[in-house]
């Protein structure tokens, strides 16, 4: 079976576990997976869905682009300061 290269919104929405609705959103936000508009219709390159998933990767040592990220040193369950507090 042939899988085309480029997938329609609504697979896309499936793939990424989202609604059409949000890519819609995204779009209007220029955010999100670049897309391809042929015609007056929307369409999303495996690639580029691929890279945009990659891209948001977190972890352990990892958030955002796959790039490992200084180790978290912030101590959990103390106050914090407020700029309003004197």
């Amino acid at each position: 079976m042939f899988e085309s290269e480029l997938l329609t919104p609504k697979e896309t929405a499936q793939y990424r576990r989202c609604s059409v609705r949000k890519l819609d959103r995204e779009r209007a936000k220029q955010r999100g997976c670049l897309y391809v508009r042929i015609d007056g219709r929307i369409f999303y390159r495996r690639s580029d869905v691929d890279h945009f998933i990659s891209a948001h990767l977190c972890g352990d040592d990892y958030c955002g682009s796959g790039i490992p990220t200084k180790p978290r040193t912030a101590q959990r369950g103390l106050p914090r300061k407020h700029a309003n507090a004197e």
